[in-house]
């Protein structure tokens, strides 16, 4: 069997099985997800799902390890001092939710994995807590962790109202309003 077509295969076996997984975990707790139903859904082998993944949480690992590495690319470049570039930013990453959005969406919400927020928060704070603090001059240490918490699950309870109500604003919109919701507060709205 050639290269190509194998790698194609395992793509179309691990997109089956990611898309089985976050069907299953729309309906019930992945700790209820048994691998006979997931595989069942994808319509794979159990010896198939084993040559990619250790058990369903692996799988769900993965997929937010997936999310992650694309929210760390695209915050590379993140410069608190920058507006213009923060606004194509969070642009980027609003592109990248939308287009991922049944993933996103299912991660986000009561049904996914409550460690993935956190993660999102950890990676966030290991990049631009040292940003902010030399940014927010005058404002002690441990009242910027304040602000950044703040700021953070602000963010990030915008974006799951964005998913949930069907994303009616576009990328570009949503990233100016969440840039000026972190930059004035209430104030964005006088």
């Amino acid at each position: 069997m050639s290269g190509a077509k194998q790698d194609r295969r395992t793509r179309y076996t691990r997109m089956v099985l990611k898309e089985s997984l976050m069907e299953l975990m729309e309906q019930k707790p992945i700790s209820k997800i048994t691998i006979k139903e997931l595989c069942g859904r994808a319509d794979v082998n159990r010896s198939t799902f084993y040559a990619h993944y250790r058990d369903q949480y692996d799988l769900l690992l993965q997929i937010e390890d997936e999310i992650l590495g694309e929210l760390n690319a695209n915050l590379t470049d993140f410069d608190v001092h920058d507006s213009g570039g923060t606004v194509r930013i969070l642009e980027n990453i609003f592109r990248y939710i939308k287009d991922n959005s049944a993933f996103c969406r299912l991660l986000l919400s009561e049904q996914g994995d409550v460690t993935f927020q956190k993660r999102v928060m950890d990676l966030c704070q290991g990049r631009y807590m040292e940003q902010w603090l030399t940014s927010r001059r005058g404002i002690e240490p441990e009242k910027v962790e304040y602000l950044y918490l703040y700021l953070v699950n602000g963010s990030i309870g915008v974006v799951q109202n964005w998913l949930r109500t069907g994303m009616r604003e576009t990328p570009g919109e949503m990233a100016r309003l969440l840039l000026r919701l972190i930059n004035r507060g209430m104030g964005a709205f006088s």
